[in-house]
């Protein structure tokens, strides 16, 4: 099991920058490691990406040393655990919206006796069983993988206290584009009501002790979000390429 940067750095009281993967280049993974990422969030809700092919992602981030992270679109603990066993270090699911569902998340990515996730000792995840000790596997894997629920409804918000007390969870995400929708102002992020809730958030994250993280297309839009109290902001890939291209081009 490698050791979780990113969780490291959260834990230590620091901010991480990471970056969403939504185009289909394993080489888009190993570049944005080489250039400083602190994690990667391999997409696998809005992309077509399954587990044989994040699983090339993976090993493209831990070669150039970040954090691999996957969004997962379903809350299903099988789902889920095929992405955790070609190596992800952390899952992010997507509309959490109720302490249940939370819940359910934190029993999927962790084994006993923190959660429910199915063992098997030859996987990737377990470096296919050469060279450990199963146990010391298990308790290590429960000590570095992360729990990322994503809070992006008006009813996530309502239950977000409860949430919030859920044992386990490393980072709670606030979606800001679903979040618009929610709110009936679709396409509009950086909506002041948008904006107001994500304070919220954290907040209330804060007082508990838990790290809140959200997206910015750009830096100037980043440093506004660490200064609002976010610790963990992800950029994407095509944002990454639109400017640079635009740039150029100008």
């Amino acid at each position: 099991m490698w050791t979780n940067r990113a969780k490291a750095k959260l834990q230590a009281g620091e901010s991480i920058r990471g970056v969403f993967i939504n185009l289909d280049s394993i080489q888009a993974v190993e570049l944005c490691g080489l250039l400083g990422f602190d994690f990667c969030l391999i997409d696998a809700e809005h992309a077509p990406f399954g587990p044989q092919y994040v699983e090339q992602m993976i090993r493209a981030a831990d070669v150039s040393g970040m954090t691999p992270l996957v969004r997962i679109a379903q809350n299903e603990r099988q789902v889920i655990l095929r992405y955790l066993d070609v190596g992800a270090q952390g899952v992010q699911i997507p509309m959490v919206n109720t302490a249940a569902q939370a819940q359910a998340v934190v029993e999927a990515v962790k084994y006993t006796p923190l959660g429910k996730r199915g063992l098997a000792s030859v996987t990737r995840a377990s470096r296919w069983g050469v060279g450990i000790n199963v146990p010391d596997y298990v308790a290590r894997a429960n000590e570095e993988t992360m729990v990322i629920v994503q809070v992006e409804t008006q009813e996530a918000l309502d239950n977000l206290d409860a949430i919030l007390a859920v044992p386990h969870i490393d980072l709670v995400f606030v979606g800001p584009t679903d979040l618009s929708q929610s709110f009936g102002v679709p396409g509009q992020p950086t909506h002041p009501r948008v904006v107001a809730a994500l304070e919220d958030v954290v907040a209330r994250a804060g007082a508990v002790g838990l790290p809140v993280g959200t997206v910015a297309p750009d830096a100037q839009l980043m440093h506004e979000r660490f200064d609002q109290g976010v610790r963990s902001v992800a950029t994407n890939t095509t944002a990454l390429l639109s400017q640079a291209a635009t740039a150029f081009l100008a």
